[in-house]
């Protein structure tokens, strides 16, 4: 049987009890991502500054949640700009479908992922925007 995602899938709650996963704050976990960083830059740093407050205006100028779409033109997109993703050896692929089968399970979840960054057959990015959160 084959399921939407969204439909089968409707909070964080819900995807960590079907995935088994579980919330960290151990500051260990993902070492890699904490040790040896390069600084940024001056330009980057006026580029995340300026994202910041572009991402704050939007959201307060309408007091209400921004739309999936405009969250991932105020920041997906200029982030991954920044982060050098859309160029070599990366490989860009957007609204790329999905299936996920759970070994205890018959069910089949399907769906789309807003952006996926590739390095050969490796994901480096997975990003899923909703509303005012990405």
């Amino acid at each position: 049987m084959s399921v939407a995602i969204t439909e089968a899938i409707t909070t964080l709650a819900e995807a960590q009890r079907r995935f088994n996963l579980l919330p960290t704050e151990d500051e260990r976990f993902f070492l890699e991502w904490q040790v040896s960083l390069p600084q940024l830059s001056t330009a980057e740093q006026i580029a995340l500054d300026e994202l910041r407050r572009r991402y704050l205006y939007q959201n307060q100028r309408y007091q209400q949640h921004l739309l999936e779409g405009t969250v991932t033109l105020l920041l997906a997109s200029p982030l991954l700009t920044i982060a050098g993703f859309y160029d070599p050896p990366f490989k860009v692929r957007a609204e790329e479908s999905v299936q996920l089968k759970l070994d205890d399970r018959e069910e089949v979840l399907q769906g789309r992922m807003d952006v996926l960054i590739l390095l050969n057959q490796f994901l480096v990015v997975v990003l899923e925007s909703k509303k005012t959160a990405l």
